[in-house]
């Protein structure tokens, strides 16, 4: 089993829901109005069937047109999906990295860019709930002074190593 099934199998039949919207909503390409079911339909499916075709999409979506025109797309992994995504953002990734921590480069990413559209006000009272969940948790030695005072910026700046390494190697 590959690491996008072992993932959809971890999946609650919500996250599965949404996934489902997100990947089977008539609007990537003209052909899914013709060719791609209702994502009421794949949903009424059992739960392995659902899966199946969840995933099924899910390699589609991420293959690129020669892939798609061989019938080949069965063969587009996770991680290469991720690569992609990687790519596509200008994230820049060591060629080792473990597929986990593609997802938490992808995700802090993302987060990062987020944190960046929020209001000054909004980042503050977040900053602030992040030092005072610190404060509160019972760590058996304190975290680096630059992790108390700017937990959140640490995250996105350091990237997933570094803010991994810092926050779980105290405790």
């Amino acid at each position: 089993m590959d690491e996008l099934r072992a993932a959809l199998e971890l999946t609650t039949e919500e996250e599965l829901q949404q996934l489902t919207e997100l990947l089977f909503s008539r609007k990537f390409n003209p052909l899914d109005y013709v060719q791609t079911p209702a994502p009421i339909d794949v949903q009424s499916r059992d739960r392995e069937a659902w899966l199946d075709a969840v995933e099924q999409r899910f390699r589609y979506l991420a293959a690129d047109g020669l892939t798609v025109l061989r019938g080949r797309t069965e063969q587009v992994t996770y991680r290469q999906a991720l690569i992609q995504v990687c790519r596509y953002l200008k994230i820049p990734y060591p060629k080792q990295l473990s597929t986990t921590d593609l997802e938490a480069e992808v995700f802090l990413h993302l987060m990062g860019r987020a944190w960046k559209r929020l209001p000054a006000d909004e980042q503050q009272a977040l900053t602030v709930r992040v030092q005072r969940a610190i404060v509160e948790s019972k760590l058996s030695e304190p975290l680096p002074i630059s992790a108390e005072k700017d937990p959140i910026g640490l995250l996105f700046k350091g990237g997933s190593a570094l803010a991994v390494s810092s926050i779980l190697k105290p405790m």
